[in-house]
């Protein structure tokens, strides 16, 4: 079972991965596997499926709507009656704020870069909370 209540598509979970890995590579400075997998991204993004075509103008503006406010999924934590389903919302963000701001390709996401570090920060340490 996926976490949250949303609709998802396994290609969105693909993606959080490669942001996790893209991280780790930066951490350890392996900075030519971080961008393979980066380029690989780009790729996908940027010529998804026939059912889901884009034109490049429309991928950018895609990616300009990930900002701190829509990726920290603050109003589905707020909303949510018991701390289990808010931390599954505050995971899934972590896997867009870790991830997709250390691949580069969100414009929104990167201006916010020490905003983004605290409320990954944040969300660690609730995570770090359950039992």
């Amino acid at each position: 079972m996926f976490p949250g209540k949303g609709k998802w598509d396994v290609w969105d979970f693909i993606m959080y991965m490669w942001g996790l890995e893209v991280h780790i590579f930066k951490c350890r400075n392996d900075n030519e596997k971080a961008n393979d997998i980066i380029s690989k991204m780009d790729n996908l993004w940027m010529s998804p499926p026939i059912i889901r075509q884009r034109e490049p103008a429309q991928e950018l503006e895609r990616r300009n709507r990930f900002t701190l406010s829509y990726c920290s999924n603050e109003d589905k934590i707020e909303r949510e009656s018991s701390e289990v389903y808010a931390n599954e919302w505050r995971l899934i963000a972590l896997f867009q704020l870790v991830g997709y701001t250390s691949t580069g390709l969100f414009p929104g996401l990167n201006s916010e870069k020490d905003s983004v570090d605290r409320l990954v920060e944040e969300y660690i340490d609730k995570l770090k909370l359950v039992k």
